[in-house]
């Protein structure tokens, strides 16, 4: 759509005023995501004029008061017969929605003493659908797609779209409101594994015995090292298979090796003693 000009009119009064109202785009701005507008207020006559009166005013664009003053302050203006005379003119700008369309709501209003041959106060409404504005592109990197489940105990991977190679990454992962790894400088589809301290701390927080949901966050930074909002946030489940060994009716299937402390059964990670070094159990 084109950049405009809408003119708004008032019902004309009996003796033959009518209050007008000129809505006119100038520009838009992408960056803003806002419309220049300029609008004109003014007054037309027929066959009746008024001298030296003072008329007053209220603009609104969008249900926002874009100018005002009350008659009793307003400055006097005359009015000859067949005529016109401008009350207000101005420009402001126009926030538009996230989606860069915006439908204006308008309303213009005058103020004056009412004679035989003054129309008293004047009123107009109506709306003006603005020249749409497409949104810029996100400066923040985006996780793609939808996640996979992961095993806690397995390698893994979040593939993401990166807005600039001058950016870099964080990746969070929480259960709750609790943190359980976070990834400095994380690179598209960098493998990830947990540490065994990681996981036991992740099998403290876990309600299920199968798994729970785990929010990922890639937090997105700039060259000025600046956090870029809003952040790319979406959630999975990790699941806990086990890190130990077990034979069931001749199969070995991965278990879950758990240790009682002080009465209490708690999960744990399985370490074995090769030659004298310790290895976690897989």
């Amino acid at each position: 759509m084109a950049l405009q000009s809408k003119t708004y009119s008032s019902s004309t009064t009996s003796n033959e005023y009518t209050l007008k109202l000129t809505i006119t785009e100038n520009s838009t701005s992408t960056a803003n995501n806002t419309s220049n507008i300029t609008y004109k207020l003014y007054m037309t006559s027929g066959g009746w004029n008024f001298d030296q009166y003072a008329v007053g005013w209220e603009i609104k664009l969008n249900n926002k008061v874009v100018s005002t003053m009350d008659r009793y302050d307003a400055p006097q203006i005359s009015l000859g017969y067949n005529s016109s005379v401008i009350i207000v003119q101005g420009t402001t700008n126009v926030k538009h929605n996230s989606d860069g369309t915006l439908n204006m709501s308008i309303s213009g209003k005058s103020f004056m003493a009412k004679d035989s041959y003054t129309p008293g106060d004047m009123s107009l409404s109506g709306s003006m659908r603005l020249t749409g504005i497409t949104p810029p592109a996100p400066d923040k990197s985006s996780i793609l797609g939808t996640l996979s489940n992961f095993d806690l105990e397995s390698e893994f991977r979040f593939p993401f779209t990166s807005y600039s190679s001058d950016y870099y990454h964080k990746l969070i992962l929480k259960v709750g409101s609790t943190t359980v790894k976070t990834v400095n400088s994380y690179l598209n589809n960098q493998s990830i594994r947990f540490t065994p301290e990681e996981i036991l701390n992740a099998y403290q927080l876990m309600s299920s015995s199968t798994g729970t949901t785990v929010s990922v966050t890639l937090e997105t930074y700039n060259d000025n090292d600046a956090l870029v909002s809003p952040v790319s946030t979406k959630s999975c489940v990790a699941t806990w298979i086990g890190t130990s060994q077990i034979n069931v009716s001749g199969t070995y299937r991965r278990a879950r090796p758990w240790v009682n402390i002080n009465g209490t059964w708690k999960p744990c990670v399985a370490f074995y003693n090769i030659d004298g070094s310790y290895w976690r159990g897989e």
